[in-house]
């Protein structure tokens, strides 16, 4: 019910209502709560911004797999947001995000592993998150693997696509997730 507070569908849009929802659901240890509330938290939309509770709610959502949750906490990592940036944190939230089939938190570790960003530079490993982003519908990330190949070699490109494969063969079975309404791509 709260996100349809949040989002105003079925009634008016009322984000003060939906953090009510989201806060009893969030103290019962429902996670797809505790990370709505977090966002909330983040954003400062029905309830004062507040990052230490948004970084506290994220933190139990995603210690439940909340993938939403991890990739926040990637997002807060990376850019500092209520917390002091520190990009293998980031990395961490993100590779966990990842593995769970979040397209974003794909092609956010790509863009780690290109820069060298709390993650040692490695072109292969970001050809691979790029590339499994871009297999599954983020548009981005298909520019970003142009780019890269045009700095790799055809033996690093060759790996990339035995990484990938690899990749795909072990999470055949995970869902794939792109959550256009929370999309943060690292620039």
């Amino acid at each position: 019910l709260g996100s349809l507070y949040l989002w105003g569908k079925g009634t008016r849009r009322n984000p003060a209502k939906a953090a009510e929802m989201f806060t009893e659901a969030a103290e019962r240890g429902l996670a797809v709560a505790q990370a709505d509330l977090g966002f909330l938290y983040l954003s400062g939309e029905g309830v004062p911004r507040d990052y230490d509770r948004a970084l506290q709610w994220l933190r139990k959502s995603a210690e439940q797999g909340e993938v939403t949750a991890e990739t926040g906490l990637g997002h807060c990592y990376a850019s500092g947001q209520g917390v002091k940036r520190d990009y293998r944190q980031a990395a961490a939230w993100f590779l966990k995000a990842a593995e769970h089939g979040d397209t974003v938190a794909q092609h956010n570790l790509g863009a780690l592993y290109e820069r060298g960003l709390g993650v040692s530079l490695d072109y292969v490993e970001a050809y691979k998150w790029f590339s499994v982003a871009a297999t599954h519908g983020r548009t981005e990330s298909r520019g970003e693997l142009k780019a890269l190949e045009h700095t790799m070699t055809p033996a690093q490109i060759g790996h990339g696509h035995e990484r990938v494969t690899a990749w795909e063969n072990v999470h055949a079975g995970v869902e794939i997730i792109s959550l256009l309404e929370t999309d943060e791509i690292l620039e």
